[in-house]
């Protein structure tokens, strides 16, 4: 039996034969490739990371006589500088010294908080304030000598204050210091 066949015609049991090889080939090419993708992906590693975090604490401590600090955060606990200045007369001028320690841990900036001119009457009494450090006092809970620092503030019983406007009064005089963190 003579078979004649076309150009270009297929179908021989050859070729046949030949298309099922190779398509089988490329499966297997393309199930290995899986497979290795899927190995590769099982051989891995991590390398992960912590840290513990903390903020920092704001102590500013004050002392009338510089051994002695307290935590004065509130006018009801605040520093008693009431030695020498009771009965004052017109001239007298007291002069107090703050002293003032950063027992925290993070530099602090000073500044004036509550700062009057006057406590009994502006034609009565003064107030006037020494200047603050302008830079920053560094934190040490241990009390070193970089923590601290001190400032004067003085009263003054004007010597033109009038006796019937001015004598026997008793005021209270309150001025605070405030610490502001620093970066």
């Amino acid at each position: 039996m003579i078979r004649i066949l076309r150009r270009g015609a297929t179908g021989t049991p050859r070729s046949r034969r030949v298309s099922k090889v190779v398509r089988f080939a490329l499966a297997g090419v393309a199930l290995a490739g899986i497979g290795a993708a899927a190995t590769s992906a099982a051989w891995n590693d991590s390398a992960f990371f912590k840290a513990t975090t903390s903020t920092a604490t704001v102590d500013l401590r004050g002392s009338a006589d510089g051994t002695t600090y307290s935590a004065a955060d509130t006018t009801t606990v605040a520093v008693d500088l009431s030695a020498g200045l009771t009965n004052l007369v017109p001239g007298s001028t007291v002069t107090k010294t703050l002293y003032l320690w950063n027992a925290g841990s993070s530099k602090l900036t000073l500044a004036w908080g509550a700062k009057p001119t006057s406590v009994i009457g502006a034609t009565c009494d003064s107030v006037t304030y020494g200047t603050l450090t302008t830079s920053a006092l560094p934190g040490d809970s241990a009390g070193g000598a970089a923590s601290k620092t001190t400032v004067t503030v003085t009263y003054t019983i004007l010597s033109t204050a009038d006796q019937t406007t001015c004598a026997n009064k008793s005021a209270s005089l309150s001025v605070s210091v405030v610490g502001t963190t620093t970066p």
